[in-house]
């Protein structure tokens, strides 16, 4: 999604059901730790608002957004969390490179 210079409170959230998630998987790109870094506290912020502790969230780090999928299926199949959550940063510059890593994030998320 482009946000066209929009905040993170200018989007919509998802209501979570706080009573039903104990876990969490977090599938992470480690390009952009700067900006990450901020996704990943929101993240756990939102988890711990919701009764979850430390010991219910696990990370695991990848080296960019185009594993993510990948990552994603593999830690589904150990059924070890009742939820996943990927993050990841890709800029847009000057080249096709945005369009080309977005879509392969977006094909490996919903196979």
């Amino acid at each position: 999604m482009r946000s066209e210079g929009k905040s993170l409170e200018s989007h919509s959230t998802m209501a979570l059901d706080c009573g039903k998630v104990l876990s969490v998987g977090i599938v992470y790109g480690s390009w952009h730790p700067d900006l990450l870094s901020g996704l990943l506290q929101s993240a756990n912020s939102e988890f711990f608002n919701c009764g979850g502790d430390s010991s219910g969230v696990s990370t695991y780090e990848i080296p960019g957004c185009f594993e993510i999928g990948l990552a994603l299926r593999s830690i589904h199949a150990a059924k070890a969390h009742d939820i996943y959550l990927a993050l990841g940063v890709i800029l847009e510059g000057q080249t096709d490179h945005f369009t080309q890593v977005s879509s392969a994030v977006t094909s490996g998320i919903s196979t």
